[in-house]
């Protein structure tokens, strides 16, 4: 008889090969893969850990959903890497959730770093972020930070799969 911790192991493994593979892929991260995911962590949440663990489940949720909602559009990232990442923390409880979701950040940003790099774009990528922080801060005008880029897309599921696997693997 397999372990909750072992159910949560696969459902995660599913989740983030699948999540990898559709946005690599197609450029998208489907609901009919993360709302189920979701739905899978609060159960299995309440079935490791009662009323606490769901509301861990809950908290990390919780958590993903203001940062993203926060964060997330002047940062360009989509609804389908939010979702993934709120499924993330209903498998894996606000603690993990918060690491998981630092180390993502840090992976994401040397993932962003290398493809500038890659299309020769870190000069014109960071005198456009300037120019955008500029007139969004000093001069109040609304401005979202990637407008006027060269149309790079970085695909976060990667960063988030790397985030979440490191942090399982520096949790043992």
């Amino acid at each position: 008889m397999p372990t909750i911790h072992t159910i949560v192991l696969a459902v995660l493994t599913v989740l983030l090969g699948v999540a990898l593979y559709t946005d690599l892929r197609y450029g998208k991260i489907y609901n009919k893969l993360t709302l189920p995911c979701i739905a899978a962590g609060l159960a299995l949440g309440f079935a490791g850990g009662g009323i606490s663990g769901l509301l861990q489940s809950l908290a990390g949720i919780g958590l993903v959903l203001a940062l993203y909602l926060i964060l997330a559009p002047k940062a360009g990232v989509g609804g389908g890497d939010a979702k993934l990442m709120m499924a993330v923390a209903s498998l894996v409880g606000f603690k993990l959730a918060v690491w998981s979701m630092l180390f993502s950040a840090v992976i994401g940003g040397v993932l962003a770093l290398v493809m500038m790099a890659r299309y020769r774009a870190m000069l014109s990528t960071t005198k456009n972020l300037a120019t955008n922080l500029y007139l969004s801060l000093a001069l109040r005008v609304p401005t979202e930070l990637s407008s006027g880029s060269k149309g790079m897309k970085v695909r976060y599921s990667p960063a988030i799969a790397l985030g979440t696997l490191l942090v399982l693997l520096l949790k043992q």
